[in-house]
């Protein structure tokens, strides 16, 4: 288990650009790639939904290399099953050389910086003498900040492996983000796993909001048909 811990305190590496050609999902990638040409204007969010093993992790990467052809910077983030904590997929996000080198400037990879070791627990002086939650809500202001200041200059494509398994603060924080970031060029991309999503309070909460204002797209991986399971083994 220590082991475990001490991987999952690294930034996950990004997904490399898949070589092989992905085969059926014509659908699928058609809509993201819709969402994705809608993005870059405005906040817009795609879920994709499935069993496990259905194929959703192969469709985020596909969704990392249009990110990157539509002139995006994509950053992708996995929750884990088994390592959680308080703000650690959020730790994960501003810990990612991708949204380091997203930041144009100076200012910019100071603001993500600090919001890093808010999140780490190393701005103490900062939020003396607030509550816990009164030092959330300032945490989450200085991270949707620091977001929509990247993505003015360049739009982001927020990647999220298995949110099911993402801690509750880490999605308060992207709830956060949605409200005040709207008509910033965010994209962002959920893989989960509806049964298990079921029980996560705070995932269900952030999807109404999402579809309350009317920039979710639900996409539901089924499994293949008989001729796309052929070409997939041939």
């Amino acid at each position: 288990m220590t082991g475990l811990a001490q991987l999952r305190l690294s930034p996950v590496p990004q997904l490399r650009r898949a070589e092989r050609k992905l085969v059926g999902r014509s659908t699928e990638l058609e809509a993201l790639a819709d969402a994705l040409n809608s993005g870059q204007g405005r906040l817009i969010a795609v879920s994709l939904e499935g069993e496990p093993g259905i194929g959703k992790s192969t469709l985020l990467a596909a969704t990392a290399d249009m990110a990157i052809d539509h002139d995006m910077t994509p950053i992708i983030v996995a929750a884990d099953e088994e390592i959680r904590g308080p703000l650690l997929f959020a730790r994960d996000l501003f810990a990612s050389e991708s949204l380091d080198e997203a930041a144009r400037d100076a200012g910019e990879l100071k603001a993500i910086q600090q919001v890093s070791r808010s999140i780490s627990g190393g701005s103490e002086s900062a939020t003396d003498g607030l509550n816990r939650d009164e030092r959330l809500l300032r945490l989450f202001d200085q991270a949707s900040m620091a977001l929509r200041a990247v993505a003015k200059e360049r739009p982001l494509a927020l990647l999220i492996d298995d949110a099911q398994w993402a801690d509750q603060d880490s999605i308060r924080l992207l709830r956060y983000i949605v409200r005040t970031s709207s008509s910033a060029p965010i994209f962002l991309a959920f893989t989960t796993r509806p049964e298990e999503m079921a029980l996560v309070p705070e995932l269900v909460n952030l999807f109404a909001d999402l579809e309350r204002v009317a920039i979710l797209r639900r996409l539901r991986v089924g499994r293949f048909r008989q001729a796309e399971s052929g070409a997939l083994l041939k």
